[in-house]
């Protein structure tokens, strides 16, 4: 079945959307939109503009959730995603221990996750917060 998800395309050099299956609502995905193996592969104005976007979307996603800390990763090894990107991961206060540090990703590829509706609001959240309309893409 087809379903439609929302996108930020927020400069010539990134995107971020909600990732998807995840049971946590505020999983957001932060994709280079050019294709790069390694963070050392980056051009000088796409890390700058990395620079700029984390800490802009690390606050808007507290500001979306009322998150207590926001995790960070970039891996680029799993199968078909050799590419830099990161995940930015809203940890909520009462988060459980055994979602804790990088015990996270057991909430990855769930078989039960959170609702589209609920990752769509989170990111249109972050479109009215930095002022970037959202982009819908079917998946």
């Amino acid at each position: 079945m087809l379903t439609t998800a929302p996108r930020l395309d927020l400069d010539e050099y990134w995107r971020v959307e909600h990732c998807h299956p995840v049971a946590v609502a505020g999983w957001w995905v932060l994709v280079l939109r050019r294709h790069a193996r390694a963070i050392h592969d980056l051009t000088d104005d796409e890390a700058t503009a990395l620079g700029k976007w984390l800490p802009t979307l690390s606050r808007a996603l507290h500001d979306a959730t009322g998150c207590e800390l926001e995790y960070v990763m970039q891996f680029a090894e799993g199968h078909g995603f050799h590419h830099v990107h990161f995940h930015i991961v809203a940890r909520s206060h009462d988060w459980p221990d055994d979602l804790k540090g990088p015990r996270v990703l057991t909430a990855f590829g769930v078989a039960d996750p959170i609702p589209p509706e609920a990752a769509t609001r989170i990111i249109e959240s972050l479109s009215r917060y930095i002022g970037v309309p959202t982009t819908t893409i079917v998946v």
